[in-house]
């Protein structure tokens, strides 16, 4: 049996500019900008297929397109 919930469709998102700053992670970025709904670890993901070449280790001064999504319709 296959159930499919509205929740299961790709949330729809925009694109913005991120300055990285000292202190930064892309764990710490995602709790900042990711949907409550959405796991840490697919939202860095999303971050890693925008930003082709992307590794864990970031830096003060390098920008990184992040995913900004759509709220939850109610």
């Amino acid at each position: 049996v296959l159930l499919i919930c509205g929740s299961m469709r790709p949330k729809r998102y925009t694109t913005v500019n991120y300055y990285i700053v000292q202190g930064d992670t892309l764990w710490k970025i995602a709790g900042e900008n990711k949907p409550n709904s959405m796991s840490y670890q697919k939202y860095i993901y999303t971050v890693y297929k925008l930003n082709d070449g992307l590794t864990a280790n970031i830096y003060p001064g390098q920008v990184l397109l992040v995913p900004v999504y759509e709220e939850d319709e109610a």
